[in-house]
């Protein structure tokens, strides 16, 4: 499960119904690249109630913790049924290559 939070712009503090994983959001990852470089591509599966809230409060954004897409790395490192391109380029970018 995915901890992904509607967090408000301002200094207040975050309420405990903005984390969205209280949805079981998921997240995946997958590489792309263009003209520009190669990027990281990440999905979200994000319930329409938790976006609703997200438009409705102009001073609310989505973030997302880098610890989340460390653990997705590794998971997708560890499942050998990933793709071998998929699990390389995970292992290349928590090395920091």
């Amino acid at each position: 499960m995915s901890q992904v939070y509607l967090v408000p712009r301002t200094k207040q503090a975050v309420d405990a119904d903005t984390t969205l994983s209280i949805y079981d959001s998921t997240m995946s990852i997958d590489f792309d690249c263009d003209d520009y470089g190669e990027f990281g591509v990440l999905s979200l599966r994000v319930p329409a109630e938790a976006l609703t809230k997200l438009v409705c409060h102009s001073r609310r954004y989505l973030q997302l913790d880098a610890a989340e897409v460390r653990s997705l790395l590794e998971a997708i490192i560890k499942n050998e049924i990933e793709p071998e391109d998929l699990r390389k380029k995970s292992e290349q970018i928590l090395s920091g290559r």
